[in-house]
């Protein structure tokens, strides 16, 4: 079978349903825009790169000591290696 254009409400692949939520998740990864939040769930805290505590050009990644507080140095990107 061959479309040029198709408009359903969600894709069904196997045991995976792919909406509207979902397709807009995967146009940000293959544009290299995911941004996400890096959360330790067993204490409750965020991750960062901290800029005071490196050497030479590496960097350490710290955790926000306050529980369930987001913080702006924390965001993160996932993209395509290239």
């Amino acid at each position: 079978m061959y479309a040029n254009t198709a408009v359903v409400n969600g894709l069904r692949i196997g045991g995976v349903t792919i909406g509207a939520g979902e397709l807009q998740i995967l146009q940000k990864l293959a544009a290299g825009q995911l941004q996400f939040d890096l959360r330790n769930v067993v204490h409750d805290e965020y991750a960062f790169a901290g800029t005071n505590f490196f050497t030479d050009n590496r960097r350490a990644v710290l955790t926000w000591a306050t529980k369930g507080e987001r913080i702006t140095q924390g965001r993160w990107q996932i993209s395509f290696p290239g």
